[in-house]
C-alpha cells in the first residue's frame, strides 16, 4: 500500500514539475518573438492606444458613475 502511495506521489510530482517547465519554456520567448515579428514585419503603429477617443468617453463616465 505505500508503495502504490509513493508511486503515484511520485507521477505527480513529475507531472508537476513538466508542468511548470513547460509553461516557463512557452512563455519566455513569447516577448522575443513578437519583438522580432514587429522588427522584421516592418510593423508600424500609428497610435498609442488602440482605443476610439469616443470609446474612451464611455468609459471614463462609467467610472465616474461606480
Amino acid at each position: 500500500m505505500a508503495g502504490l502511495t509513493f508511486l503515484i506521489l511520485f507521477l505527480l510530482l513529475i507531472a508537476l514539475t513538466a508542468i511548470v517547465c513547460l509553461s516557463i519554456a512557452t512563455t519566455i520567448p513569447v516577448p522575443m518573438l513578437v519583438h522580432l515579428l514587429i522588427t522584421k514585419g516592418n510593423i508600424q503603429f500609428d497610435e498609442i492606444r488602440d482605443v476610439q477617443p469616443d470609446m474612451m468617453v464611455d468609459v471614463e463616465m462609467e467610472e465616474e458613475l461606480a
